[in-house]
């Protein structure tokens, strides 16, 4: 869960599985530093790792929590 990948707005270690929020996921897809998901509705979301930006939300700052792109 380094840099928040996990989306539970923590860098804490986990053992189990956790849930993303109240919200219904319809993909959701991890890498190394982040993740990404879609959501029932189709909305597009990331978290995790930001420092180059690569998160698409014009900021550098990591997300903790799942962070709607639009």
């Amino acid at each position: 869960n380094q840099f928040g990948k996990l989306g539970d707005g923590t860098t804490k270690k986990q053992e189990n599985f956790i849930k993303i929020g109240k919200d219904k996921w319809k993909e959701v897809s991890t890498g190394w530093y982040h993740s990404a998901g879609i959501k029932e509705d189709g909305t597009l979301w990331i978290w995790g790792n930001n420092s180059k930006g690569q998160l698409g939300d014009s900021t550098n700052e990591d997300k903790y929590k799942p962070v709607q792109i639009k």
